[in-house]
């Protein structure tokens, strides 16, 4: 193998991470718009009855399973509908404190260095994962005989978007917590 092989296999590596990338924020703006429907919908939905249907919309929303006393406090609360899907992402780090209205961090993650433990534990599944993966492909590419090893290559890479979207849910949930006391503002 030469060196247009090395590159070709980089090049594709670096198209695929941009693509799972690029895919991540188009979501944000899907997402946005999405956040804005249904504070529109809230707005016109005046009967409790039909505040439970919508309910309901919210949790196939959030493709989550929040449970009926989050989508009620998501409801009634102003303002707190704009973070169910960050809250639905990070629900493995944050609760709800429904008397204060606003998030904290669950159990253990309440410790910042549980929270730096985890952080740094995803940090190096990615790399590891990443740069083991861009290097199997690398190596199969250049030599012959074990092209069945770039199997191994891509699947790493495509395990290590997991750890990235872990970090991505840590970091949600810094967001929700730094969000402080939700309000009417």
């Amino acid at each position: 193998m030469d060196i247009k092989d090395i590159l070709g296999v980089l090049v594709a590596a670096a198209g695929f991470l941009i693509a799972v990338f690029k895919l991540r924020f188009q979501n944000k703006d899907i997402q946005f718009k999405h956040y804005e429907l249904i504070k529109e919908l809230v707005e016109l939905i005046d009967d409790p009855n039909r505040r439970v249907l919508l309910a309901a919309g919210i949790s196939v929303f959030t493709q989550s399973r929040l449970c009926e006393a989050d989508v009620r406090w998501f409801l009634s609360v102003p303002n707190a509908i704009r973070y169910i899907k960050q809250y639905a992402s990070a629900r493995r780090y944050v609760k709800i404190e429904r008397k204060a209205n606003l998030f904290t961090y669950r159990g253990k993650y309440k410790e910042r260095w549980s929270r730096i433990r985890s952080f740094i534990g995803l940090l190096v599944g990615y790399l590891l994962l990443s740069a083991g993966g861009g290097a199997i492909l690398i190596l199969s590419a250049t030599i012959d005989g074990y092209e069945l090893f770039s199997i191994v290559g891509v699947f790493m890479l495509l395990f290590s978007v997991f750890f990235a979207n872990g970090l991505s849910d840590l970091d949600q949930a810094k967001v929700l917590v730094r969000a402080g006391v939700i309000n009417d503002d």
